[in-house]
């Protein structure tokens, strides 16, 4: 199964949902969960918005989105509540994707085109192959980083910024196991 997290100024909610898993589930369930922990935690922090995991669903024009991370500034949201309805008709201010077999750079691709015009200012892809991420901005090329650089959440989240090296060091214990 999957958790569904999300922050609200009520508090954290929750709830167990079950999934289809495909072979890189556990290493992309790391990279999920520990960008969704850094967000969640600065937007907490700042009292920004909304975070959701992987199963926020998002209205596109002919599909749902659920992307592996988002947010959501209160300004964005009617009321500045969590949204009541199943299917989310806003669009988040950041995206982030962890590519894996069932989620491909193409599909992303045309995902970010509608989102982008539907005004998500930022959407970050993470390549668990490469050990790489891409900053994906309106109007503009992508930024392709390595594991020495940081994600820059400007203009969704400013002043956030995650390195890469941080979100792949999710994969492997902080130090060596003692034999």
């Amino acid at each position: 199964g999957s958790f569904e997290l999300f922050y609200s100024h009520n508090g954290w909610h929750g709830n167990m949902k079950s999934m289809n898993t495909t072979l890189d589930a556990p290493r992309t369930f790391g990279l999920v969960h520990g960008i969704l922990y850094r967000v969640c935690n600065f937007v907490a922090q700042n009292h920004l918005g909304l975070v959701a995991g992987p199963k926020g669903p998002f209205q596109l024009r002919n599909s749902v989105y659920c992307p592996s991370v988002s947010f959501i500034p209160w300004s964005a949201l009617p009321d500045c509540e969590l949204p009541e309805e199943p299917i989310w008709s806003v669009v988040p201010t950041l995206a982030v994707e962890v590519l894996s077999e069932s989620n491909t750079h193409e599909e992303m691709v045309q995902k970010w085109a509608e989102l982008s015009e539907r005004g998500t200012q930022l959407m970050w892809l993470i390549d668990p192959a490469t050990s790489t991420a891409e900053i994906w901005r309106p109007g503009a090329d992508a930024i392709l980083l390595t594991i020495s650089d940081s994600l820059d959440a400007t203009p969704a989240l400013p002043g956030f910024l995650l390195p890469v090296a941080d979100i792949f060091a999710a994969l492997k214990p902080a130090r060596p196991p003692q034999s």
